[in-house]
């Protein structure tokens, strides 16, 4: 049987697999939100967000109480 000792790092991808995220999320975007003077949002919505990497979030979240991206909010 080999053995793994030369392993010198590694890699948990952690988000909906070792730890659920979601909340620590909707914090971060209403705290967004906030200064944007927009409506919270809540985790079963931005739930159906994650997956695309953090633009994409931020843009789908706009999207979603806004109707379109904020000029105010750089989503590049």
């Amino acid at each position: 049987m080999s053995q793994l000792t030369d392993i010198k790092l590694l890699c948990f991808d952690l988000d909906g697999t070792l730890v659920n995220s979601v909340p620590d999320l909707r914090l971060s975007l209403n705290a967004m939100l906030d200064e944007l003077s927009l409506p919270h949002v809540n985790d079963l919505v931005v739930k159906t967000w994650v997956g695309d990497g953090i633009a994409k979030m931020v843009e789908r979240c706009l999207l979603h109480v806004n109707g379109s991206p904020s000029s105010r909010a750089n989503i590049s």
